[in-house]
C-alpha cells in the first residue's frame, strides 16, 4: 500500500507539477502587443463625436530601478479631471486598460500601464501584487505631480492588480476609492488550489499536511526564482488596514479564482465595501451592467464626495441597484459562453443603438439611478459627421480620424489584438471593435506624436488647440514611436 510520504515524493520529485504552479504565479504568459493596439494618439468620443481625447505615451521608474511603460488617456486640451488608474491581471498589460475606457465619457482620465515583468515593461517576473505595488507608489507619485490636471484618483484593478490595488491602498488613504474585480484572499490559499487542480484526483485525497509540504516547496522556489514570500500576499490582512471605500465583483463560475476569495476580503474591509456577483468566469468580459455599477460608484467618491449621513444613503441606494442587477441576472436566461464573450474581430457594422437607462438594466433604484446619473446613455456615434468631410471642412486630406465607442463600425483588429484575446489568466483583451475608424486628420506629427522617455516626468502636454469644441477633430497622423 502507497504512504503519504510516498505521494508526497512522486508530486513533488518532477518538476511538472512545481515548475507549472511556480510558473503560474511568477512567469504566465507575457502579454503581447503592439502600439497600434492602444489605438490612435488623438481620438473624439461622445454620442456626438466631440469629445476630444489623446493618449501620452511614457516611462516611469519604480524604486527598485526598473522601468514600466504607461499610456494615459486625458481631455485635448489638458484639464484637471479625476483619473482612475486601471491595474491590469498577471497576464496582461495596459492593453486591457481599454476596458475601461468607459471612464473617459464620464469626465475621468484614464492611467494605463504595464506592470513591471509584463507587456513592454522591464522585469522578468511579475509577483502576484508584492511589487506591483511599488509601480502604483511611482504612477502616485506622478499623479501628485501632476495636480493641475488631476483631481482625485481611484484604483480599478483585476485579480494580480486588484490585489495590488489594496495592498497600495492599506498604506497610502490618498486615494478615493478602489474597485476590485476577481482578487484573491491570500496566495498560499490560492496556490493551494492551484495544487489541487494540477494535482488531480491525487492531490484532493492527500492529507492536509502533505499538501501544505507540497505548499512550502512551491514557496521556498518562488523565493528562490523571484525573491518574494507568497505568505506576504495576504490581500485579507491588508483589506483590514484600508481607509478607503471599495466596490468588488467577482465571476460567479470562476474556476481559477473561486468567488469564496471575494468574500473574505469583503468581510475584512473596515470601510464601506459593495459587493457584486457577476455571470461568468475569470477572464471573461463583465457586462454593462457591472460597468454601470463601476461608474455609479466612482462618481459618487470621485465626483459627488459626500460624507457622513450623505455617504450612508448614497450607499444605500447603491447597494440597492447592485442587487436589482444581481436579481435581474440570476432572472434572465443561460447564454452559451461563446456568445458573451468578446469577439476577437468585429462583425458587420449593427445598426447604432439607442441610448438605453439604466432603470430598464437593473439600476432600478430612484436614488441609484441619481447617484448613476452619467451611466445611462451608451455611446453610438455617428458616421455621418466624418463620412462627409470634405477637403473644404478639413485643412489636410486623407488618413483616418478615430472615434472610441461602443458599436463596432469598421476596424479590424491587428494579429496580436486577436491572439491576446483569448489569453488564460488574465483580464479580456479588449479587441478593436470597441474602435471605430471615420474622418480625416489635420494635424501634424509635431503637435500629437510621443514617445517613450526615461525620466519619470514626461514630455509636455500639447498646446492647447485653435479648434473649439464640436469643429473638425485634429485626429492623428501616424507617427515612429520608440519601442523599449
Amino acid at each position: 500500500m502507497i504512504s503519504a510520504r510516498d505521494v508526497f515524493l512522486q508530486l513533488t520529485s518532477g518538476p511538472s507539477l512545481m515548475d507549472s504552479v511556480c510558473d503560474l504565479v511568477i512567469r504566465p504568459p507575457r502579454s503581447s502587443y503592439e502600439m497600434d493596439d492602444l489605438g490612435p494618439e488623438v481620438f473624439r468620443i461622445g454620442d456626438d463625436g466631440t469629445e476630444r481625447f489623446m493618449r501620452h505615451d511614457f516611462e516611469l521608474e519604480n524604486m527598485r530601478g526598473m522601468r514600466f511603460q504607461c499610456s494615459w488617456f486625458k481631455p485635448y486640451p489638458a484639464r484637471r479631471v479625476p483619473c482612475v488608474v486601471y491595474c491590469h491581471a498577471n497576464c496582461g498589460g495596459r492593453y486591457d486598460g481599454l476596458e475601461a475606457l468607459c471612464v473617459l465619457r464620464e469626465g475621468f482620465s484614464l492611467f494605463c500601464f504595464d506592470f513591471c515583468g509584463s507587456g513592454m515593461s522591464e522585469g522578468e517576473y511579475i509577483s502576484l501584487g508584492f511589487y506591483e505595488r511599488q509601480d502604483l507608489v511611482a504612477v502616485a507619485e506622478f499623479l501628485t505631480l501632476k495636480s493641475d490636471e488631476v483631481d482625485g484618483v481611484a484604483l480599478w484593478g483585476r485579480s494580480m492588480g486588484a490585489v495590488a490595488a489594496i495592498m497600495y491602498a492599506a498604506k497610502d488613504s490618498w486615494i478615493r476609492c478602489i474597485v476590485c474585480d476577481s482578487p484573491f484572499a491570500s496566495l498560499r490559499l490560492l496556490i493551494n488550489d492551484l495544487v489541487e487542480r494540477h494535482g488531480g484526483r491525487t492531490a484532493r485525497v492527500l492529507p492536509g499536511m502533505v499538501v501544505r509540504g507540497v505548499v512550502e516547496r512551491i514557496r521556498r522556489r518562488v523565493m528562490k526564482r523571484a525573491s518574494f514570500d507568497i505568505d506576504d500576499l495576504d490581500s485579507v490582512k491588508y483589506a483590514r488596514a484600508c481607509r478607503v471605500p471599495a466596490l468588488l465583483f467577482h465571476g460567479a463560475d470562476d474556476d481559477f479564482v473561486s468567488p469564496a476569495h471575494s468574500e473574505r476580503i469583503r468581510d475584512a474591509f473596515p470601510t464601506p465595501c459593495l459587493q457584486q456577483f457577476t455571470p461568468g468566469g475569470h477572464n471573461d468580459e463583465r457586462d454593462d451592467d457591472i460597468h454601470d455599477l463601476i461608474i455609479a460608484f466612482l462618481r459618487l467618491y470621485l465626483v459627488d464626495k459626500p460624507q457622513g449621513a450623505r455617504e450612508q444613503q448614497a450607499l444605500r441606494e447603491l447597494e440597492a441597484a447592485s442587487l436589482a442587477v444581481a436579481v435581474a441576472a440570476s432572472a434572465a436566461p443561460d447564454v452559451p459562453k461563446s456568445a458573451t464573450s468578446r469577439p476577437s474581430a468585429p462583425a458587420a457594422a449593427p445598426a447604432p443603438k439607442q441610448p438605453v437607462p439604466p432603470a430598464s438594466r437593473g439600476m432600478r433604484c430612484a436614488g441609484a439611478e441619481r447617484v448613476a446619473s452619467s451611466c445611462s446613455t451608451t455611446t453610438s456615434t455617428t458616421s455621418s459627421t466624418s463620412s462627409s468631410s470634405s477637403p473644404s471642412s478639413s485643412p489636410v486630406e486623407g488618413g483616418r480620424l478615430y472615434t472610441y465607442g461602443v458599436e463596432s463600425r469598421e476596424a479590424t483588429p491587428s494579429p496580436t489584438a486577436a491572439a491576446a484575446a483569448g489569453r488564460h489568466c488574465g483580464s479580456p483583451a479588449p479587441t478593436l471593435s470597441r474602435v471605430m475608424a471615420h474622418g480625416a486628420p489635420n494635424a501634424t506629427p509635431e503637435q500629437h506624436s510621443t514617445s517613450s522617455v526615461a525620466s519619470a516626468v514626461p514630455t509636455a502636454a500639447p498646446a492647447r488647440s485653435p479648434i473649439s469644441k464640436g469643429g473638425v477633430d485634429s485626429g492623428h497622423r501616424a507617427a515612429e514611436r520608440q519601442r523599449p
